[in-house]
């Protein structure tokens, strides 16, 4: 959770405006399906869902940076 009243997609939205070049990488507890259907994350964003091992941590910050 993140801390006062903003969400993570509205800080990545806000940091986005500043900076549009700004790769956003979402981490959530959540399962990735369940996310996009209530609405809560717009598809093709890039999403690890918790228990993240190194591997693929490194995977994903490789696929934002190409992005």
């Amino acid at each position: 959770m993140m801390p006062g009243s903003i969400s993570g997609r509205q800080l990545a939205i806000e940091a986005l405006h500043r900076r549009p070049s700004l790769k956003v990488l979402y981490t959530s507890g959540h399962e990735k399906n369940a996310m996009v259907q209530d609405g809560r994350l717009d598809r093709g964003v890039l999403l690890l869902t918790k228990r993240i091992a190194k591997v693929e941590l490194a995977e994903m910050i490789r696929t934002a940076l190409r992005g």
